[in-house]
């Protein structure tokens, strides 16, 4: 018998998180096995070419995940597929057969370590996305939440998620940490987001740089996301032509990475877009605000499996449009719940309060909502604070009273509204009060330039 060492070639990362289907993972692995050269440092391997095995062992209790896999060498090369459970950390490495003994003896040469099998959710977006959070919240380190860091390498999740920019606290950390401990299984990110991004680099049809790098990432660690989270929108507010296409063009992104992902039921979950802080009034970026968040409601309504999450309360930031640890905290909860329904089947998820109606009888004006899961609230903010905005062909009507009523408010209008007549909710780029479920405390999402019914 010869001196020899194992290699692999082709096996789960260390750190990595495999993903799932349904309860298990099938895993290809394959490598190469060579004499070793005098001076080579490494241990050796004397062994039989009849008795090798492929074992996968739990890392904290030594029991197996599976049966030893039975290797045969061909040209001094190895492969086998291999099927493991949900969980982790996981053990990978060769081991032989003693027929004396009747026992496995593990040897020296190839290992895997610290590796899972679970689900993976890709981030994409901009810089709320790729984290950007002050402020001080505790939050551990746990082994079983993983991130494939700057698309490179796996390693324990934890922030910053990136060694090469300025990021700092990330909101999925928090809603990985929660969908863990709520499903028993193990949770990796793969954070594809950039500060600053508009929605062209994600969109093939335009530049499209950041969509290809992170298809690029995926494909080359074996990644197939569960979901997508996408936080997008700010660097588009300023640009008109973006702005008047963004629905159009996310709807692109979206059919472009289920195509690429082969999942044509891929789902993707979405935030409003918060706020940002202006030094003065900008009634352009104004606008830019309204029409990108009134696109993100409405493509939770025209494309299938595209969720929308209100983050219009994020009052809390870090500075004058990046949410604060507190903020994403209460985000991430929120995104927690409607994964953790929609995709496992766990709880009730969360109910957003969204207009449905707006009905207008002589000054009355009535706005009924959906979603509302006890009663809404204004926080007694008073008619002069109330976020409301009406309109018609002749400009802004004044509200003299409002009362809310459940699901239901109810406007009292200065005057008659004259042809075509439009309302709006939390409106602007830096909406102070808003109008929420009293129970839940979740926001109505912002509509815009919504058409009343006469």
């Amino acid at each position: 018998m010869n001196k020899h060492l194992f290699v692999f070639d082709k096996a789960p990362e260390n750190y990595s998180v495999l993903c799932a289907m349904g309860d298990s993972a099938t895993v290809r692995v394959g490598g190469t096995v060579r004499e070793t050269e005098a001076d080579d440092t490494r241990l050796p391997l004397y062994f039989s070419y009849e008795y090798l095995y492929l074992y996968v062992n739990n890392e904290e209790s030594g029991a197996p995940a599976c049966a030893p896999v039975p290797l045969a060498l061909t040209d001094g090369a190895f492969s086998c597929e291999i099927s493991l459970p949900v969980g982790g950390p996981y053990v990978m490495g060769i081991c032989s057969y003693d027929r004396e003994q009747g026992c496995f003896e593990r040897v020296h040469g190839a290992c895997r370590r610290h590796f899972f099998v679970g689900d993976v959710y890709l981030i994409a977006g901009q810089s709320n996305a790729a984290g950007k959070a002050l402020g001080i919240l505790h939050e551990g380190v746990e082994l079983g939440v993983m991130l494939l860091r700057d698309l490179c390498t796996w390693d324990i999740a934890s922030a910053p998620f990136s060694d090469y920019d300025d990021s700092r606290h990330n909101m999925f950390l928090h809603f990985a940490r929660i969908l863990k401990k709520e499903t028993g299984r193990p949770i990796g990110l793969v954070p594809a987001a950039m500060g600053g991004a508009p929605l062209s680099r994600f969109v093939t049809e335009e530049e499209g740089d950041l969509y290809r790098k992170m298809l690029s990432a995926l494909e080359q660690h074996n990644v197939t996301p569960k979901a997508v989270l996408w936080y997008q929108g700010c660097s588009d507010v300023g640009d008109v032509k973006s702005v008047e296409h963004y629905l159009d063009r996310f709807t692109k992104f979206v059919k472009n990475v289920r195509n690429d992902l082969h999942n044509e039921a891929l789902p993707v979950y979405t935030f409003q877009l918060n706020r940002q802080i202006l030094p003065e009034k900008d009634e352009k970026r104004d606008r830019g605000y309204d029409r990108i968040r009134e696109a993100q409601r409405q493509a939770a309504s025209v494309l299938p499996g595209v969720y929308v999450l209100p983050a219009i309360d994020g009052l809390s930031m870090s500075d004058f449009i990046h949410a604060s640890r507190l903020s994403y905290t209460s985000f991430a909860e929120r995104l927690a719940l409607s994964v953790l329904s929609r995709e496992y089947g766990k709880g009730l998820g969360v109910s957003v309060p969204e207009i449905c109606s707006a009905t207008l009888a002589g000054n009355e004006l009535t706005l009924a909502f959906a979603g509302v899961s006890s009663y809404l609230t204004d926080f007694h903010c008073g008619t002069a604070h109330l976020p409301v905005t009406v309109t018609d062909s002749e400009g802004e009507i004044g509200i003299l009273s409002h009362t809310v009523k459940r699901s239901e408010i109810i406007l009292l209008l200065s005057r008659p509204a004259v042809s075509e007549a439009f309302v709006s909710l939390q409106s602007g780029a830096d909406p102070r009060y808003y109008i929420a479920d009293h129970l839940t405390g979740t926001p109505a999402l912002c509509f815009y330039h919504y058409p009343i019914n006469k």
